[in-house]
């Protein structure tokens, strides 16, 4: 049995596309290229069977200019027994790379044409159902799996709602997808073999096939920038249209503030007005029982919700009461103090630094 694989020289998958100055293409000048990916599973596929048994030769053809070369040796490192270059300096066409497949069929006869399910660089998924129409060829696209059972191809394709499995009979073509294997790497004796391998070079014109383009390109440009993205508090806010709005505002607090000392102060000014049977009133080092910037702003909030707060409070038991007693008192222990208040106005704690201002807010929240 004979194998025949189409490979092609595309932009390496992990270099960033650039698109050229005159937007007729993309920039391929001093970029780094190497082999379709998924013409790297097509050889890994015909090398594995070939490994099982039953298959004699792997031919290995691509089209494109002389530097393909490097392309098909590499194929042949990976496995391959022969290759063939067609060379040329047009673009190709799916439909054309189709046809001189189907004259390299002809001419060489081969029991099975594997190929790639697509090229990463135009993404067309095109030449192998091109070329199995050409030939009156069966055809298994997008396969995850093939078995060669005598003169059949069994082949599990993806399709949008699972797994297909069909069987055809040769000689057939057989598109492969990203889950039938993981392709090997080259090892150096194979790279060093392939240069002995046997290597064929010839034109469209040797193959009677005509690859003028029949589709004209009218610009090539880079796609819009995504916009950066905004955090929305509701879906109401979102459906408004104000979240721009309010990251605006929040940010000019945070900007006011101007320091985490301030930030903590304004965060518990907010758990006081929030629970006034814990924080009834607070003070500042440096001038008496002054109140917290913030503090007006949460008066209204205070004397709506704060007492109510406070009597449900009361009524949860001794037990609450007594664990916040001893967490008041370890704090009140701590020496020179940032800043202190009166809670109950008869618990008296302290905060000395950030990380002990952190812990108290983290236990209000969520004790």
């Amino acid at each position: 049995m004979k194998i025949l694989v189409a490979v092609k020289r595309v932009v390496d998958a992990y270099v960033k596309i650039r698109v050229k100055s005159d937007q007729t293409g993309i920039e391929t000048a001093n970029v780094k290229m190497s082999m379709n990916p998924f013409c790297e599973i097509a050889i890994e596929e015909a090398v594995r069977l070939k490994e099982k048994g039953g298959v004699d030769e792997i031919l290995v053809v691509s089209v494109g200019p002389q530097q393909t070369q490097e392309t098909l040796r590499t194929a042949l490192a990976l496995g391959a027994d022969r290759a063939i270059q067609v060379v040329t300096d047009v673009a190709v066409e799916s439909l054309g790379v189709a046809k001189i497949l189907m004259a390299l069929a002809e001419k060489e006869s081969p029991d099975l044409i594997i190929l790639g399910k697509q090229a990463i660089d135009t993404d067309n998924n095109q030449t192998g159902q091109m070329l199995a129409a050409l030939l009156d060829w069966p055809q298994g696209t997008f396969a995850s799996e093939v078995t060669i059972s005598d003169n059949d191809v069994t082949v599990v394709r993806e399709i949008d709602g699972g797994l297909e499995t069909i069987a055809i009979s040769l000689p057939a073509v057989v598109t492969t997808d990203l889950r039938l294997n993981e392709p090997r790497f080259a090892s150096l004796p194979n790279i060093m073999k392939a240069k002995r391998k046997p290597f064929e070079s010839m034109s469209p014109e040797d193959l009677g096939v005509d690859v003028n383009p029949r589709v004209d390109i009218l610009k090539v440009a880079t796609p819009e920038g995504r916009q950066a993205g905004i955090i929305v508090e509701s879906v109401a806010e979102f459906g408004a249209g104000q979240g721009t709005h309010r990251a605006d505002n929040r940010q000019r607090r945070v900007a006011k503030q101007g320091s985490t000392a301030a930030m903590v102060k304004h965060r518990f000014a907010q758990i006081q007005c929030q629970d006034s049977g814990i924080a009834a009133n607070l003070g500042f080092t440096g001038g008496g029982p002054n109140k917290s910037p913030h503090h007006h702003e949460h008066k209204h909030k205070q004397q709506k919700q704060g007492y109510k707060k406070a009597n449900n409070r009361s009524q949860q038991g001794q037990e609450k009461m007594t664990h916040e007693k001893t967490h008041y008192k370890e704090l009140a222990e701590i020496e020179e103090p940032l800043w202190h208040g009166f809670v109950g106005k008869q618990r008296l704690f302290s905060i000395n630094d950030k990380k002990h201002a952190r812990g108290l807010l983290a236990w209000e929240l969520y004790e």
